[in-house]
């Protein structure tokens, strides 16, 4: 039998839920009175279309899995200089050409999905790639809690089906995180940054561990929060709200009640997904879904022009309908299905050690004299960090100074600061 992997919070009971409770016990050991494995709750029946092209490098080994997404915060940077730039405001939005290209290669879709929790997963025949062909994926649980929301009565979870070469050949879909630069993840030293403090194995610039003279306290790395490299993705049938069509695997349970997680485009013509698992088709809509979303988007676009409503249609199928899953060269926008976000926090500079810790494996570019943007070039997962001389860790995007900082390095910035010279 196939168990799901989750790290479950206590939920309120329901019929559904105790049906969970019932399989995850299965999959921990035999029940008494129950012989041989149960039959799949549902089994996802996934056409896989060949790409236009040979694939540059097919993967070795191939599988389709379902990725339970949970909501993604668009980081506030990023969709902040992306919506500036789709506005218009100046050539790039009153980005520098340098810092707009960083902004495009580091910075996830501000309407992306993000990654939580993999489930099912099943091998992929080689020749289906090249030619087409059906994938079977049974689903032998029930969605655990952590990808339902909303309330006890009313909850939904929302998935996208992926195919991804499997790297480590654990037979399952692993995740990835970016590398940090400047912090430990796991006790290894990032991108030329600290290992340890006065320098890391490879010669980097310690984190913070605490408040100097002018710094800031730098929180300690989780060490089950280091850096982790993703399998490659070649194809997901639900990338991003602005999708067209987007193809989820919806599971509901209760009522449905409308809300911001993936929200659907308003109107009749796109009704909620009926309970239990289905194939859900969402075409159009992408106008109307974004003034759903306008004090979000406004806040974030700067002011950017919405674009025309358009109509939203939304069709429900059972899962033994075939859901079509396009083969595709792995790009990273593609990869960030895989990829869990990274906090654009501002954050203090690294102050102590010698070393530059912008030296290795990292691409920067300043704003200001006094605030620089970073990302590993190591990393499969895209994300960019920002780093300022005087701010604040929580609630201020990069174009808005804090009323109050937290640290202020303006008049003892490190040596290796490289923005002194930038014009403000």
């Amino acid at each position: 039998m196939m168990c799901v992997s989750s790290r479950v919070r206590p939920p309120a009971l329901s019929a559904l839920s105790a049906l969970s409770a019932l399989s995850a016990l299965s999959c921990v050991g035999s029940l008494k009175g129950v012989e041989g494995d149960a039959p799949p709750l549902a089994t996802l029946r996934v056409a896989l279309v060949p790409p236009a092209a040979p694939l540059r490098a097919p993967p070795t080994r191939p599988h389709v899995a379902l990725l339970w997404l949970t909501a993604h915060s668009p980081d506030a940077w990023c969709a902040a200089a992306l919506g500036r730039a789709a506005g218009g405001a100046g050539a790039a939005g009153g980005l520098s050409p340098e810092a707009l290209s960083f902004t495009l290669r580091a910075c996830r879709d501000p309407l992306g999905v993000a990654p939580l929790l993999a489930s099912a997963a099943a091998p992929a025949p080689a020749a289906a790639l090249r030619e087409g062909g059906e994938v079977l994926l049974p689903l032998s649980a029930l969605p655990s809690a952590e990808v339902l929301i909303g309330t006890p009565d009313a909850r939904v979870g929302y998935a996208s089906v992926v195919l991804f070469d499997d790297l480590d050949g654990d037979g399952q879909l692993t995740l990835g995180r970016p590398r940090r630069i400047g912090r430990r993840g796991g006790g290894e030293a990032e991108g030329g940054a600290g290992g340890s403090e006065g320098g890391g194995a490879d010669g980097g610039a310690g984190a913070d561990e605490g408040a100097g003279a002018g710094g800031s306290a730098r929180e300690p790395e989780d060490p089950f929060d280091g850096p982790r490299d993703p399998d490659a993705l070649y194809g997901a049938t639900f990338t991003s709200l602005a999708q067209d069509p987007q193809l989820r695997v919806a599971f509901r349970e209760g009522d449905f009640a409308p809300s911001f997680f993936y929200p659907l485009p308003p109107g009749d013509a796109c009704p909620p997904p009926p309970p239990g698992f289905s194939a859900l088709r969402v075409e159009g809509g992408v106008g109307a879904l974004l003034r759903l979303l306008a004090p979000a988007w406004a806040g974030a676009a700067g002011g950017a022009p919405l674009p025309p409503p358009g109509d939203g249609a939304c069709a429900a199928a059972p899962l033994d309908a075939a859901v079509p899953l396009r083969v595709e060269e792995p790009t990273p926008a593609l990869q960030d299905v895989a990829c869990e976000p990274l906090s654009d926090t501002a954050e203090s500079p690294p102050t102590r050690g010698a070393r530059d810790p912008l030296a290795g494996a990292v691409e920067f570019v300043c704003l200001s004299p006094t605030d620089l943007l970073l990302r590993s070039t190591e990393s499969a997962c895209r994300g960019a960090q920002q780093w300022r001389l005087r701010g604040c860790r929580v609630g201020a995007p990069a174009e808005e100074p804090c009323a109050e900082p937290e640290w202020d390095l303006t008049a003892t910035p490190p040596g290796w600061w490289p923005c002194a010279e930038v014009a403000p």
